[in-house]
């Protein structure tokens, strides 16, 4: 029995929000790997943590989304792999003591499999190797894998959780909607997708990132009707929209307090926030899921 098992009777449980949207707002500079603030300004990151604690969440991610060796190959840190991990894992512990539960988050390479891109399987399988050890070195709960597009690397990257050692894990697809059909960027069917993650021993699977709540509404009661592990979702506070130098999302707190009040009427066990939401959302969230 993992830890989520234990507390699926307490569910709908809340993630937090968005790393990304916070560290810009601090001033993380564009094209700047957020990751490496986890050595560089450590009290940033964990005051992040902190506050979306004291917002709600009972499950944080740590800032660790992109902090693979290829994607920190174009910066020149991937010899700093584990390490960064490591500190993305203990920050955030050290700011949830004993009031929240720390999911290591892991991205895709992205570069690809060799069908569609660069990496061979084993490169890929070393990567998201290298990656869980330090993440679990450094003390998280369990493993996240987000924004996932392909089936082929989200099995990969399972398995070499797994052989790292991790016993929780969590896979969370990027979808598109397409005719009322759900579908991959690589245009695997939803149905398809949980058939195949379901054979890999994981413990919840979901979506997250490229929807606002209305279409995610419509991946959830899919995702719902179609699986019978435990849901993630979490929706994009909206699609952005450029303006200026930056991005605006321009969904509220109050359509994600609807979203989770409905995600948790079809039963959702997993609730969080993606690009564009705060620490405001979840503290709507917790409100919404209090009433």
């Amino acid at each position: 029995m993992t830890k989520i098992n234990l507390l699926l009777d307490n569910s709908p449980l809340l993630f937090d929000g968005a790393m990304g949207t916070q560290l810009q707002k601090k001033g993380l500079p564009a094209g700047y790997p957020p990751e490496l603030w986890n050595l560089e300004f450590p009290e940033i990151i964990k005051g992040i943590h902190s506050d979306y604690i004291t917002a709600g969440s009972y499950i944080i991610t740590t800032n660790s989304f992109g902090a693979n060796r290829k994607r920190l190959e174009f910066s020149g840190y991937d010899s700093d792999v584990f390490q960064l991990n490591k500190a993305a894992a203990e920050l955030a512990k050290s700011a949830a003591k004993d009031k929240a539960l720390v999911a290591g988050d892991i991205g895709p390479t992205g570069l690809g499999l060799e069908s569609f891109g660069e990496l061979s399987e084993k490169e890929a399988a070393g990567i998201f190797y290298e990656q869980t050890a330090g993440l679990l070195a450094g003390g998280v709960d369990l493993i996240l894998m987000e924004t996932m597009l392909s089936s082929a690397e989200a099995i990969i990257a399972v398995k070499a959780a797994k052989e790292a050692g991790a016993e929780t894990i969590g896979v969370s697809f990027t979808f598109e909607i397409i005719n009322n059909r759900i579908f991959t960027p690589f245009g695997e069917a939803l149905a398809d997708i949980l058939l195949k993650l379901e054979d890999t021993g994981i413990d919840f699977i979901g979506s997250n990132c490229g929807n606002g709540f209305e279409n995610m509404k419509i991946i959830a009661a899919q995702l719902k009707e179609k699986t019978k592990l435990p849901v993630i979702v979490k929706p994009n506070a909206g699609m952005p929209i450029l303006t200026g130098n930056r991005y605006i999302y321009n969904e509220t707190k109050e359509m994600f307090a609807g979203f989770v009040k409905y995600a948790k009427s079809i039963g959702v066990e997993f609730i969080g926030g993606c690009c564009g939401t705060d620490f405001s959302y979840i503290e709507a969230a917790a409100e919404a899921l209090k009433a």
